[in-house]
């Protein structure tokens, strides 16, 4: 199934992993109806996360799965 791999981390962005480019974390805002697995077990960063989501009317277990 096509993915895309994302992620903040600037060191990153645009390297491959398993032939997939990492692509930045605001990404999906160009995507219509994404929906994300994430996978980010420190829990002050799911909080900043989330933050970030609901800021984008996205909903929990809609368009976004936290699996950690």
């Amino acid at each position: 199934m096509p993915f895309h791999w994302i992620c903040d981390n600037p060191k990153k962005i645009g390297k491959h992993i398993y032939d997939q480019e990492m692509k930045s974390f605001q990404y999906p805002e160009r995507l219509k109806k994404p929906q994300s697995i994430i996978s980010v077990a420190n829990t002050e960063q799911q909080i900043v996360i989330k933050t970030y989501l609901h800021e984008r009317n996205m909903q929990s277990m809609e368009d976004y799965f936290f699996f950690c």
